[in-house]
């Protein structure tokens, strides 16, 4: 019943909007930053990228969406824009992960790299190295992405994907509710390690602020899981059938009906 290991965050799973992880330099006059400009043709595919968390993309969409981000990039390449070619390349990774290509994901890496020398470094050192972290997961990139974190929100995505989820969850503060896939993610991650009923619960809060559908079901087979060691069946059943609802609702019968096979072993 589960998804990739890397639910939520920047991984497969919840792909997150540009504010997620970019970090905005203010006062650096001599080079450029990463803050969005809200061209059309960005949110755009900004907004289908984030239409994925709550259901499947369609063949024709993905062809879309690489359509939509080639012409995007094409039109900040006209400009000699390069914080608007970094973002457009920051979703086409996205876009690549989304995919399971990682030859792609490489390509568009290397073009966020190269752009990154003429922008602010500190801008997209964190973005960058998290992304090179999803190609080589057992280089340096997290450690880097943790040197670069400026927020606390930032330092315990990058302990989590360095599997420091105790240290991680010291830079969470369950009030705030600022980019909210990110902080489901810290937070899921920790439960699935602590099995802790309490943080998967935070997690399932935070998906729900953020419309992640996938995030959702996620947490409640976890939930469910959880509560059949536990011995609560009824509890268990009741999350799985909450489960299947959701992914039924986003399209994925694929497991939905994995999920109701489950509940019905019970």
């Amino acid at each position: 019943m589960e998804q990739s290991k890397y639910r939520g965050g920047y991984k497969l799973g919840s792909l997150l909007g540009l504010a997620a992880i970019v970090v905005v330099i203010q006062g650096c006059s001599s080079q450029p930053t990463v803050a969005p400009q809200n061209h059309p043709l960005e949110q755009n595919a900004n907004n289908t990228m984030l239409t994925y968390s709550v259901s499947p993309m369609t063949v024709a969409s993905h062809k879309q969406l690489h359509l939509t981000l080639q012409t995007a990039m094409a039109h900040f390449q006209r400009l000699d824009d390069p914080a608007g070619q970094w973002r457009i390349a920051y979703l086409s990774a996205q876009h690549a992960l989304a995919q399971h290509d990682l030859q792609a994901l490489k390509r568009h890496v290397d073009v966020m790299q190269q752009l990154g020398t003429r922008l602010a470094p500190a801008a997209v050192a964190y973005a960058n190295a998290i992304m090179q972290g999803h190609i080589e997961t057992q280089g340096p990139y997290y450690q880097r992405a943790l040197s670069a974190a400026t927020g606390d929100l930032q330092r315990g995505v990058a302990l989590t994907y360095l599997e420091r989820h105790d240290e991680a969850m010291t830079f969470m503060d369950a009030s705030l509710t600022d980019q909210p896939g990110s902080r489901a993610f810290v937070y899921y991650r920790f439960a699935m390690t602590a099995q802790s009923a309490s943080a998967y619960q935070q997690a399932l809060a935070y998906y729900q602020q953020a419309q992640d559908a996938r995030g959702i079901a996620d947490v409640l087979v976890r939930l469910a899981k959880l509560a059949a060691v536990n011995k609560q069946l009824a509890q268990a059943r009741a999350y799985a059938e909450r489960a299947a609802s959701v992914l039924t609702a986003a399209g994925d019968a694929e497991r939905a009906g994995q999920v109701n096979a489950w509940r019905a072993r019970l």
